[in-house]
């Protein structure tokens, strides 16, 4: 137990590490605590400071939960469960990070990094079905991955049984009971921090920042919330005013 322990601690450390902050502000002067959807994640430094940006948070947000993992199983030989609660670490300390006042960003891309060690194989079957499924999404493409990494459990199960394991000879497998509940709590964690972000309706008046036909009435000091969705349009205040 005090293993586990001290992994979570050791992983919550590298998860605080927020990426986005630090790459928005070296490249482009961008503060994704305070513009554009105010997200400490790689959507937002994607959409407000670049592409190469954005990807690049991205890879260091998944990076930095699959890389600790591997290293506790493979390299120091602690074994899956220490690996995992590693990840897990990492996933939390994204989202709640130390370094921004226990705020953080959605953690998708560390959920990967985390399923990556969990079960590659049923991750890449996931992202074939998230493919998929995308032009069926017309305007609700943003939910696709969630609900295609909702189905990665079931995938890992599916997998660790006998008769698909034979499959694959348990390639990319660090499956069992555990490993399948710890996808699933992270699946909900990830749902827990998305949901909120959907049940907000863009058009209605929050502080000050009412629907409008132009540009001027996201201009006033009063235009806070939500910078990135201001007059039903994609912006932050920071550009336009």
């Amino acid at each position: 137990m005090t293993r586990l322990l001290t992994a979570v601690l050791a992983g919550y450390a590298i998860g605080s590490i927020p990426f986005a902050v630090v790459m928005a502000r070296l490249l482009g002067g961008f503060d994704v605590t305070r513009d554009g959807t105010r997200n400490p994640g790689a959507t937002n430094v994607f959409k407000n400071v670049g592409r190469i940006a954005g990807a690049a948070v991205g890879l260091l947000d998944y990076f930095k939960a699959l890389v600790p993992a591997l290293l506790a199983d493979a390299w120091l030989g602690l074994g899956p469960a220490v690996a995992m609660a590693t990840g897990i670490g990492v996933v939390l300390g994204h989202d709640f990070s130390l370094w921004l006042r226990w705020r953080g960003g959605k953690g998708g891309a560390s959920t990967l990094g985390v399923f990556s060690y969990i079960d590659f194989p049923a991750l890449i079957v996931t992202g074939l079905l998230w493919a998929a499924a995308l032009p069926f999404l017309r305007g609700r493409r943003f939910v696709a991955g969630p609900v295609a990494l909702t189905l990665f459990p079931i995938l890992t199960a599916l997998h660790a049984a006998p008769r698909f394991r034979t499959l694959l000879g348990g390639w990319g497998l660090h499956a069992g009971a555990a490993s399948i509940a710890v996808a699933g709590a992270l699946v909900i964690l990830l749902w827990a921090r998305i949901l909120p972000g959907l049940e907000r309706d863009p058009s209605r008046d929050r502080a000050g920042c009412a629907p409008c036909s132009g540009w001027s009435a996201c201009c006033s000091p009063s235009s806070i919330w939500p910078p990135a969705w201001c007059c039903g349009r994609p912006t932050t205040a920071s550009r336009r005013c």
